[in-house]
């Protein structure tokens, strides 16, 4: 979302930067951290990653798709 503004109240993600050296984190909708970049020019890189992690026709070889419905 373009101008939306997030803050980091607890100062919890900024250690989580300052302790790895990171520039940029992506972080799941359940608030693990899917990945992080050293640089923002690595950014673009990761988000490819998450996408063809949650592409079933892209998956990294030897991967299968789930097949199993954990929830309706």
């Amino acid at each position: 979302m373009r101008g939306r503004v997030l803050f980091d109240v607890s100062g919890k993600y900024q250690q989580f930067f300052d302790e790895h050296g990171v520039k940029a984190i992506l972080v799941r909708p359940d608030y693990y951290v899917f990945g992080a970049v050293k640089t923002l020019s690595a950014l673009s890189g990761l988000v490819a990653n998450l996408s063809t992690r949650l592409s079933l026709f892209n998956l990294p070889s030897g991967e299968k798709p789930m097949t199993k419905v954990i929830a309706a």
